[in-house]
């Protein structure tokens, strides 16, 4: 009666049964396979998800996605995911149901009863809330669901019952039956639920229940699922079985049991999304149902696994699937790619097109290859050959040209004939174009061009206007009004009167011409090889000219373009090295591996767009957009304060107002979220703390910590972008630092008490001459005593800094560097007795030497050294964080000390010093300017996590000394690090770590972290 989840050794059974049994039914209208397969992201360990057995997903108000699993619940927040269990309130860890609420709280159905979460805690509700006991609960998926007004509907053995935090009651008109499943339209709040006797019923506007019969065999095995999609249309499913009723419930349903394999291992899910698609989960993949279409989303189509337990379609469109772990469809299923896996004979694609009847051709690396409903077929043929370039004919058929002097025409069937061309052998054909009239504009890529008539013979065309310049070919495009060549040497353009070159003088950015497209408008668009931007072209009085140089978008001016089209409602598409991108006159977006695309690396010229699709050619493969399937970009996304601590390690809370925090713990540390999910990696964040700062700045991870803060009254805020997008709505917390005792009105009152006395005493003071004289006396003594002390400590401030560059020297690092020491090993220490381990209290040492540095001085002078250090040690300053301590170590060497870090991402430091130092210019007092390169060698303290005070900040530095000259022996340019993992390490490692560190990471008992290639062989030998 009771839908118990099989145990785990019978779930691996079935699933091996069911691999080689049970074959998948017809799939009725599902798409070509020569459309591509959807690309998936799965999550699992190194994200948090820890236990990789999925019961049930689902997104709350606030836009966390929550996944069940059979060992806790988890949640995820962009970046990564936290379990939460007994420890945290739940009354159990198989989680069975789970139900979002408008209010933000969410409820969770466990083994041992219903639990709510609110305000990042849980709470169990007690049994005398009005619910039936914990065993007379519906465990299963879609037990439970929320209304509008965050109130719960949970099914059980003795009806429906509704409720919430203060208690439930049984939902009336009813019958007292074990109710199997409930669903809540989120708009217009109509209730479904279904009963095992058979019998579904739905909620009127007006009161009251409408009711129907179940179909057999769901009369009698009972609904697990019901769900309303868009039209109001009512879906129930139950194991094995799916049918569809219409509106009114008037006819009999539709039965869509036989359209795929609906078993499943666990419960029978059903979920619909925004556009009206109806989700259901199976142990043979995921089905989609929308209208009267039907597709199974399988390991066929990029599916990770061939079954399914939940599905799930996100508020920003991506579709998450829960098997073995959980499975993200990448770019919101509106990219697919084909590659050899899905039968191209080459991965490199250069050219694409679509002729009349819906037919893709593309060009690859190994022959050409058009589309069927089984998926791509290659032409006999092209075999081997590499196709450039190709053309439909306009009737149906395509021409397709590569290494040789000719072209193939492809009718429809397949079937090809060669046509050869006049003039020089072996000339490879570099693009081609179908004019409106037929005509045929054939280039080759050192510059020869023909014409082929419709029905005529290849004609070579000269363009005088070149001369005898060799010039090479990139683009060709075939207009009514004109006929365009992009080449090396400028555009050549044939008119009415002849052809002519346009060129620098012409308005162009550049003679360096590539990609072609014309608007739907008739102007033509045109990119450049060695410049970045486009100009526009436009026809007046028959002669063409540019009207402008440079669209004024900033974002399709940073890359090179390769390729571009225009779609059928006038959106540019581009292809270039970092993706392609779409413009539609306000915005644009860019597509990249985290969308779905299998490479970045676009191919000239290969780009198709029309009514339905976009496709494009790229290094790694095919990849095609639908169109059809474009909403809006996603809005920007919201950002969420998970956790803020102050300096005394307090959590405080993030709902109660304005929060006081003691002087003493003026350190304040904040914990956030972006809650988007598209593309994880191109989320862009920025913090502001009103009161301390006035401008955004960037955070490259999603934690922001302030120290040592004056008192007054703050506003901390975060906001995040994706990629190149507008940023999203902040959110904010408020707080305020509280004055010291010495800063008090109590203590200000003191001193001006004090004060009286004081000037009282004097007065009495001043009667007695001789008295007042020795006084006065003393108060000089005391004066200069008092300058002599400030001049000695400015005179130690000054010796702790380098008179150079202004930062801190040995000295200063010398007197500091034992008091930080030993608060890390306080800190760790205390983390260890807790049981738990050390993560981000590591003080990571990163020795920086400025390459060949040396020479600037022969060559330019030590005037000139001199400033080009001041310019290097701005550079490194600026790539640390402002915790982190940069020091003159001597001579051009450098020492970063980065506080509170982590071991393991200390190369990602490194990496930020190289590329800062390598990415400037370094101008010389005479004029001119320097690039350098730097070396850096790092490693972090504590050395021994089992001894974290074997080793001393000193021998932390001598080993990053050894890295620094394994650098710098190695090539330069280039970080060298070593680091131990673990407090487990061999007893004789300490004594050999200085002596014989070489051989340690010879030997793997070392991390070793470098930007030097592996093939390279780091060498250790010290000495220039």
């Amino acid at each position: 009666m009771f839908f118990n989840p099989f145990p785990r050794a019978i779930l691996r059974l079935a699933l091996a049964f069911l691999a080689v049994a049970t074959p998948l039914a017809a799939r009725q209208s599902e798409p070509s396979k020569a459309s591509g397969v959807f690309t998936f992201k799965s999550y699992g360990g190194d994200q948090g998800l820890t236990t990789l057995s999925v019961t049930v997903m689902t997104q709350d108000q606030t836009g966390f996605l929550w996944v069940g699993t059979e060992d806790g619940l988890f949640r995820y927040d962009g970046e990564s995911f936290h379990r939460f269990g007994t420890k945290d309130g739940l009354a159990d860890t198989y989680i069975y149901a789970l139900a979002p609420a408008p209010d933000g709280s969410l409820w969770v159905l466990t083994k041992e009863g219903l639990a709510r979460f609110q305000d990042g805690a849980f709470r169990v509700m007690p049994a005398a809330t009005g619910l039936p006991k914990a065993e007379n609960l519906l465990h299963n998926g879609s037990a439970m669901a929320c209304d509008g007004q965050s109130r719960l509907w949970i099914t059980t053995s003795e009806g429906l019952f509704e409720g919430g935090p203060s208690g439930f009651w049984r939902v009336k008109g009813l019958p007292d039956d074990v109710m199997s499943c409930v669903w809540i339209n989120p708009l217009g709040g109509q209730v479904l639920t279904a009963s095992f006797s058979g019998r579904l019923f739905r909620s009127k506007p007006e009161g009251g229940w409408e009711e129907t019969r179940l179909p057999a065999p769901l009369d009698k095995n009972g609904v697990l699922a019901v769900v309303e999609d868009p039209e109001g249309r009512t879906w129930a499913r139950g194991n094995g079985t799916l049918v569809r009723f219409a509106r009114d419930w008037k006819e009999p349903p539709k039965d869509f049991s036989k359209a795929m394999n609906l078993l499943t291992i666990r419960d029978a899910f059903l979920s619909v999304d925004a556009k009206g698609r109806v989700w259901v989960p199976t142990q043979a993949g995921v089905g989609c149902f929308q209208g009267d279409t039907h597709h199974l989303l399988d390991e066929s189509w990029g599916l990770p696994g061939n079954w399914a337990n939940c599905a799930l379609v996100d508020r920003e469109g991506s579709l998450w699937v829960g098997s073995e772990g959980v499975h993200r469809a990448l770019g919101r299923m509106l990219w697919t790619s084909s590659t050899r896996h899905q039968g191209l004979p080459s991965d490199t694609v250069w050219s694409v097109a679509r002729t009349q009847g819906g037919l893709t051709w593309a060009g690859t690396q190994a022959g050409l290859v058009r589309s069927d409903p089984s998926g791509w077929r290659l032409v006999p043929e092209t075999k081997g050959q590499a196709i450039s370039a190709i053309a439909p004919d306009g009737r149906g058929g395509l021409w397709a040209t590569g290494a040789s002097t000719g072209a193939w025409h492809v009718a429809p069937s397949g079937q090809a004939s060669w046509v050869a061309f006049p003039g020089p052998a072996n000339v490879q054909i570099q693009a081609m174009s179908l004019g409106p009239d037929g005509t045929l504009w054939a280039a080759g890529g050192t510059g020869p061009l023909w014409r082929v008539p419709v029905d005529g013979s290849p004609e070579i065309e000269r363009v005088g206007a070149f001369g005898d310049v060799s010039v090479q070919v990139f683009s060709v495009l075939a207009t009514k009004a004109a006929v365009f060549v992009s080449t090396d040497h400028g555009l050549a353009v044939r008119e009415r009167t002849g052809w002519r070159v346009l060129g620098a003088k012409d308005g162009l950015k550049s003679s360096n011409c590539q990609a072609l497209a014309m608007t739907p408008s008739g102007d033509v668009w045109m990119s450049y090889g060695d410049t970045h931007g486009l100009s526009i072209l436009r026809a007046s009085e028959g002669h063409w000219a540019v009207v402008e140089k440079m669209v004024a978008v900033p974002a399709l001016a940073q890359d090179s373009i390769v390729s571009m089209a225009f779609d059928a409602a006038g959106r540019l598409w581009l292809g270039t090295g970092h993706g392609v991108k779409c413009w539609n006159g306000q915005t644009c977006l860019r597509y990249g591996r985290g969308d779905g695309l299998p490479g970045e690396d676009a191919d000239g010229n290969a780009i198709w767009a029309d009514e339905s699709s976009v496709w494009v050619g790229l290094s790694n493969g095919l990849a095609r957009f639908d169109v059809a399937g474009l909403r809006e970009a996603v809005p920007p996304p919201s950002v969420r304060i998970l956790e803020v601590r102050d300096g005394g390690d307090r959590v405080l809370n993030l709902d109660g107002g304005l929060q006081a925090v003691r002087y003493p713990f003026r350190t304040m540390d904040f914990d956030f979220a972006a809650l988007t999910f598209v593309d994880e990696s191109r989320v862009h964040l920025q913090v502001r703390l009103q009161g301390f700062e006035d401008q955004w700045r960037d955070s490259k991870s999603r934690e922001s910590r302030y120290t040592a803060l004056p008192p007054g009254s703050y506003r901390f805020e975060v906001r995040a972008a994706v990629g190149d997008g507008p940023f999203g709505n902040s959110d904010t917390f408020d707080f305020r630092i509280l004055a010291p005792w010495w800063r008090t009105w109590w203590f200000y009152g003191l001193c001006f008490l004090f004060g009286s006395v004081l000037v009282l005493a004097s007065i009495r003071w001043r009667t007695a001459v001789l008295e007042g004289r020795n006084r006065q006396l003393e108060a000089l003594v005391k004066a200069r005593t008092l300058d002599l002390e400030r001049a000695n400590e400015q005179l130690q401030e000054s010796s702790m800094l380098d008179a150079l560059t202004g930062l801190k020297n040995r000295r200063y690092l010398g007197m500091n560097l034992p008091e930080e020491e030993g608060r890390v090993l306080r800190a760790i220490r205390t983390i260890q007795a807790s049981g738990r381990q050390p993560q981000g209290e590591d003080l990571v040492f990163l020795l920086v030497d400025l390459d060949h540095f040396k020479v600037v001085n022969d060559e330019h002078g030590h005037a000139a050294g001199d400033a080009v250090l001041k310019l290097a040690a701005e550079a490194i300053r600026s790539a640390t964080r402002d915790t982190d301590t940069v020091a003159r170590w001597g001579g051009e060497e450098f020492l970063i000390v980065a506080r509170r870090a982590d071991r393991q991402t200390a190369d990602v430091i490194a990496r930020k010093i190289l590329d800062e130092v390598k990415g400037r210019e370094y101008p010389l007092p005479g004029g001119g300017a320097l690039r350098l390169t730097c070396s850096i060698g790092f490693s972090a303290f504590p050395v021994l996590m089992g001894e974290p005070g074997a080793f001393g900040w000193e021998e932390v530095v001598e080993i990053a000394d050894q890295c620094l000259y394994a650098a710098k022996r190695t090539g330069r340019d280039a970080f060298v690090g070593v680091y131990l993992e673990g407090s487990e390490v061999p007893a004789d490692l300490a004594a050999r770590l200085l002596s014989e560190l070489p051989s340690l990471v010879a030997a793997g008992s070392l991390v070793l972290r470098t930007s030097i290639p592996a093939y390279r062989p780091l060498d250790w030998k010290r000495g220039h």
